[in-house]
């Protein structure tokens, strides 16, 4: 957890609400009919100090939203230092982002991370925490226990022993076990792959430390409690440094049942960036950054653990850099994977994005929240109540500067995509003809949605609004300066329907 706080770089303020991520996206992919744009119901940041906030970790539940991290009441947290001083923070909103409650844990003698987060299934939460001294020497870690609806400490149980545990992953087993995940530092500074099971009396039942495959960096990078045992994901660093994985069975004892050491991946220098087991634990989808050649470009993998065979599924494809910081299983065996991009396309900052991929390790659809003035990234997504969720940090300018700030963003799960085909329209709430256009084209409501008020948006290629209005029943849109490009037309009623359109000016 404090091992993970990293150095942020500048960024500026938003550009219009109204530019959705489907020009990005319609960008990258030439304009064909698959792209997709992330319709936002809310993007919320929040502070708790003068300061910054890090960290990235979320819980999502139907009715509330737990981001924890760490707060620098005296720094901006994008010129934090290893020696800057943090405190524990907590943020909890309700479905919607409104704040419920807050906490900073102040300790002057000692820096406090919160990590993971839990859901205990009876209106609390567990969170995993840390606590350095101001020489970053490890002191102890914990779980503390909270009401999601208020601040109210309900237990702790604090580990003071001789092993520095960074905890990546958090999962309650079904006996109510808290099983706790990731790495720790040797004497001289390897990490060494760990997992140890919590009792429900704050005991350490059992620990293992996983087989080492580098003499430098071997993590848990993920586990899941399937058929009464565990299956578990090591990340190791191969001798060129490329990351690879191995595989276990693991009892609910902490006994190593069997060991599947994976094939190299078949990527070369592909970067890790998250991964999730599907198929009762037999296959696992991965995701991560490679180089191609002049940016990165991001790759879904997808390993069949049975027959030790690993294979690409999917790539992104762009001029520009990507990069992966987490995994979160969905229903139905999909997946997220979130992270951020680095866009020349849009201004040359770094943009939040997660990218939703199939059971097959396809990618279904990227969801981008890029504007021009700030710098953004995921380390989560999750799903509820028919939209998803993500969780971040953000880097703008507040009234104490510019600051790095919790971020969540509320979206839709799907979007409503046309060719423009007048035929095609007429179930829909709009038609929009011709399609080719010349020097305008027409905008009419169905009989449904009469008299109801709706906002369109006119788009170029880089994202730039060229004509935005709103309309009643029918518009005309002039479009005799265009001639000769293709345009992306959003159209919004409300927060809760919206379609868009690839126009082609002749």
């Amino acid at each position: 957890m404090h091992s993970s706080l990293k150095i942020e770089t500048k960024k500026a303020k938003p550009n219009a609400a109204f530019v959705f991520v489907a020009c990005f996206f319609a960008l990258l992919f030439s304009w064909s009919n698959s792209f997709m744009y992330a319709q936002t119901l809310f993007e919320k940041t929040y502070q708790l100090n003068d300061g910054g906030l890090m960290g990235g970790w979320g819980l999502i539940t139907n009715d509330y939203l737990v981001w924890s991290g760490s707060s620098l009441p005296d720094e901006d947290g994008i010129t934090a230092t290893p020696n800057s001083i943090w405190y524990g923070a907590l943020i909890v909103t309700n479905g919607m982002g409104d704040t419920v409650w807050t906490k900073v844990n102040f300790d002057s003698v000692y820096k406090t991370t919160y990590g993971p987060v839990v859901n205990n299934l009876d209106g609390t939460f567990w969170v995993v925490g840390d606590k350095v001294n101001q020489n970053n020497q490890f002191y102890e870690y914990f779980i503390e226990q909270y009401n999601f609806s208020s601040s109210q400490f309900i237990n702790r149980y604090a580990f003071q022993d001789s092993i520095p545990f960074n905890c990546q992953i958090l999962i309650k087993l079904t006996s109510g076990e808290l099983l706790l995940g990731g790495s720790y530092d040797d004497v001289i500074g390897n990490a060494k792959a760990y997992i140890m099971e919590i009792n429900t009396n704050g005991n350490i039942d059992w620990r293992l430390e996983l087989p080492a495959f580098s003499n430098t960096v071997n993590q848990v990078i993920q586990f899941e409690e399937i058929n009464n045992g565990l299956v578990v994901a090591e990340l190791y660093l191969d001798a060129a440094y490329d990351t690879q994985i191995a595989n276990f069975s693991v009892n609910l004892s902490g006994q190593i049942l069997a060991t599947d050491s994976l094939p190299s991946l078949p990527i070369p220098g592909f970067g890790i960036g998250g991964l999730y087991f599907i198929n009762s634990g037999s296959k696992m989808i991965i995701g991560g950054q490679f180089s191609n050649p002049s940016y990165f470009d991001v790759g879904i993998l997808k390993a069949d653990i049975n027959s030790l065979f690993i294979y690409p599924t999917d790539t992104i494809g762009g001029n520009y850099t990507e990069y992966l910081y987490g995994a979160t299983k969905t229903d139905s065996f999909k997946g997220f994977f979130s992270g951020q991009m680095y866009s020349n396309a849009n201004g040359m900052q770094y943009d939040a994005y997660s990218i939703l991929v199939d059971s097959s390790g396809k990618i279904l659809h990227d969801y981008y929240f890029g504007d021009q003035n700030y710098e953004d990234r995921f380390y989560m997504t999750g799903e509820s109540n028919n939209a998803f969720i993500s969780f971040g940090n953000s880097i703008r300018n507040t009234p104490n500067g510019l600051r790095n700030l919790a971020y969540i963003v509320r979206y839709d799960s799907l979007g409503n995509v046309s060719t423009g085909n007048v035929e095609s329209l007429r179930e829909q709430a709009v038609q929009v003809y011709p399609n080719p256009a010349k020097d305008h084209f027409k905008i009419l409501t169905s009989k449904e949605q009469s008299n109801t008020k709706f906002h369109y948006s006119l788009l170029n290629q880089q994202g730039k609004v060229l004509v935005s209005d709103s309309f009643i029943n029918e518009t005309q849109v002039s479009v005799s300066n265009f001639s000769g490009q293709q345009l992306c037309f959003l159209i919004v009623q409300g927060e809760n329907y919206y379609q868009a359109f690839k126009i082609v000016i002749e």
